[in-house]
């Protein structure tokens, strides 16, 4: 037996899941980032995504939305089908993951993080793959206590 909580995934069903989504968009940049980044840059170019993944979704993509059993919306995830760049083999991208600042520290990253595995595993992707920045560490935990190890590294430089 799981010591994760059970929760539900569902597709976005009304305005409210979208304004959910939107708010939770500042956890994409409530720690250190790099230093030639604006929080606020990073925030609009958070909610910009999440609207187009909202309006793109289907059997290539999704952002589901989570519940916990009593059906209180506690988080989303996004995701991607992609190929790796080097074997050209099928795999998944976590676009994005988020619990409700309210709703965190009980697993639910954990959870949704086993979902979006499970979604890649059932449209036989061999990877999943995601971006974190390197401020981000509590992120960078979870994906490491589950397993996820650095595959490549995105450098960047502003010009």
């Amino acid at each position: 037996m799981s010591d994760l909580p059970e929760l539900r995934l569902r597709e976005l069903a009304s305005d409210l899941d979208e304004a959910f989504v939107l708010r939770l968009a500042p956890l994409f940049a409530d720690f250190e980032l790099p230093a030639w980044r604006q929080r606020q840059t990073c925030v609009r170019g958070v909610r910009s995504a999440l609207s187009e993944r909202m309006e793109q979704a289907g059997h290539e993509a999704c952002l589901l939305i989570a519940e916990n059993l009593q059906g209180v919306t506690i988080g989303f995830l996004s995701l991607s089908l992609t190929r790796d760049y080097f074997s050209g083999q099928r795999q998944a991208h976590l676009n994005e993951l988020a619990v409700a600042p309210e709703h965190q520290r009980q697993g639910f990253g954990r959870a949704l993080l086993r979902e979006a595995e499970r979604w890649a595993s059932h449209r036989r992707c061999r990877a999943l793959s995601l971006n974190v920045f390197p401020g981000n560490e509590a992120a960078r935990r979870l994906y490491a206590d589950a397993g996820y190890q650095v595959d490549m590294l995105r450098l960047a430089r502003p010009l």
